[in-house]
């Protein structure tokens, strides 16, 4: 496991196929998202399959119906999955792309330590528990930096709106104290 997670580099492929078709008959692309980081490699291909998204949309009818193959956050999360509960010594996993669905392989079946029963009511034991450890210090980091640039696009938004009213009050003051210098002008005359 500490030979995949090297940071600068690892030598386990990660494979995208983008098939022409429904079936495995006819390849159109192949890209192999190894030699990088674990971490890279993943971001990478999310990167890609977020580019992949194919949208079919229904004009005949009112409002027109948006089709989606897949929504991106659950190819997210499946992902994920595939890679934290992956055997990595069996094989890396495998993203199939089809003009009509999307596949994602992960190998290793059911950890021993899990029952069908546990398995079934949802318990968690990641095969890969050091990536999932540092999936989640990423995906947290990720919250904080968003929740920072939601905090100064917000105290933005606030000094905006602030400086605008300040903006209508000063025009305000402007209109009155030209109406005064205006009737001041008019009554000296």
């Amino acid at each position: 496991m500490a030979k995949i997670l090297r940071i600068w580099q690892n030598m386990v492929p990660v494979i995208f196929v983008k098939f022409d078709g429904t079936d495995k008959t006819s390849i159109s692309q192949r890209s192999d998202y190894g030699d990088q980081s674990i971490l890279l490699s993943l971001q990478r291909l999310k990167e890609r399959l977020i580019a992949e998204i194919i949208c079919v949309t229904d004009t005949t009818v009112r409002p027109r119906v948006e089709k989606y193959l897949y929504y991106i956050d659950c190819v997210n999360e499946a992902l994920v999955n595939a890679y934290v509960h992956n055997d990595w010594t069996i094989s890396e996993p495998l993203v199939s792309f089809y003009k009509d669905r999307l596949e994602i392989t992960s190998h290793g079946g059911i950890p021993k330590e899990i029952t069908m029963n546990d398995f079934f009511n949802g318990v968690s034991h990641p095969r890969n528990s050091v990536l999932m450890r540092l999936l989640n210090i990423q995906a947290m980091v990720s919250l904080r930096l968003l929740a920072n640039t939601e905090k100064r696009l917000l105290i933005y938004m606030i000094l905006t709106s602030m400086l605008s009213s300040l903006l209508t009050k000063i025009s305000l003051v402007k209109c009155r104290v030209a109406k005064m210098m205006a009737k001041i002008f008019l009554t000296t005359t």
